[in-house]
């Protein structure tokens, strides 16, 4: 294991099959056939004892354990078991996962706060969520509660944390509260710069 400028954390060995991801000061790597967790000095932190596993943040890593993905803290302790096809990054707390194709959110005491109802969820970089269930789309947020109803045709994030909106064929703009700041009756909008939009309204 080296870094990129050439300097060599971990030598070659036999006893490391491959490495994964490295962060909070561990390392994911595959001993004897399977992933674990080991530091610098080359001890084993987390057993190798998985079929895959990801990174660590904010304390707590997905695990893959027979074909389904759970979660564990940094003392090995079952976070969440594992009854999910995919488990997202933590990031404030919550954990975006995947069960029979649908999407839901999990807290970081492994709590379902949103059911695995929804067909997207998509993280934007405010840290609130949009979600797509059938054909409307909605906002939540971080922790999981609802900040935009699932009731728009379309949902487009801003970098000023505003939304771009669209329902029954109208554009408009709502800030982070679901409060309109440029109502809901234009034929197009755009972002020119932050915080500046162009508004094509209907022709007479």
């Amino acid at each position: 294991l080296a870094l990129l400028d050439g300097t060599i954390l971990i030598p070659p060995s036999l006893r490391f099959q491959a490495f994964g991801n490295a962060s909070e000061n561990k390392i994911a790597t595959k001993i004897n056939g399977a992933w674990g967790f080991i530091n610098l000095r080359q001890q084993l932190l987390i057993a190798n004892r998985y079929e895959a596993v990801g990174s660590f943040h904010q304390g707590l890593a997905p695990v893959k354990m027979n074909g389904s993905w759970g979660l564990i803290n940094t003392r090995e302790r079952i976070v969440a078991q594992p009854n999910f096809e995919h488990i997202k990054k933590c990031i404030q707390g919550t954990m975006i996962v995947s069960k029979s194709d649908k999407w839901g959110l999990l807290s970081a005491q492994g709590k379902e706060v949103l059911h695995a109802v929804y067909d997207k969820i998509l993280r934007v970089k405010n840290g609130h969520l949009v979600v797509k269930q059938g054909e409307k789309y909605g906002v939540y947020g971080a922790k999981g509660e609802q900040l935009v109803p699932l009731a728009f045709d379309e949902i487009h994030a801003k970098a000023n944390g505003s939304y771009i909106v669209k329902r029954r064929g109208k554009y408009g703009l709502m800030n982070i509260k679901g409060h309109y700041t440029i109502p809901l009756k234009y034929k197009f909008i755009e972002e020119l710069h932050k915080g500046k939009f162009l508004c094509y309204m209907y022709q007479k």
